[in-house]
């Protein structure tokens, strides 16, 4: 099989966001579960456990991945959350675009960038899970 450039960015770029949504997925539960942590301190007002166990109740199954990377992006993210939610936006709608529209250039993919954003995450998230 003969490899070609093309091949190869499209095929990075779609390895690099398959590993990405599986980190999302992996992990969400257990980011979901340090982000209420945060949320919920011992001074908060009465009824602001249940009203956030009901909350989540509802939402079980239903988040968005925007949603999860969010979440995550505020338990790792550090000072990068902002400009990280927006790159995760950008790549997200690059992988939507082309599964949907399959009219992408492909030059164009944002593969180093979607590799930074992975690369850092996953750092985070062993440096979170060592500490």
């Amino acid at each position: 099989m003969t490899s070609n450039k093309r091949n190869d960015r499209l095929q990075s770029f779609l390895s690099g966001w398959s590993a990405l949504e599986i980190f999302i997925n992996k992990t969400f539960t257990v980011y979901e579960e340090e982000f209420m942590k945060r949320v919920i301190r011992d001074d908060a007002p009465a009824g602001t456990t249940r009203y956030i166990d009901r909350i989540r109740e509802v939402m079980e199954g239903k988040h968005r991945l925007l949603d999860k990377f969010i979440v995550i992006a505020a338990c790792l993210g550090g000072d990068t959350i902002e400009a990280d939610i927006d790159l995760f936006k950008k790549l997200k709608d690059t992988r939507d675009d082309f599964f949907h529209k399959q009219d992408i250039a492909e030059n164009n993919l944002p593969t180093a960038e979607l590799r930074s954003l992975l690369n850092r995450y996953l750092r985070a998230h062993i440096a979170f899970t060592n500490s």
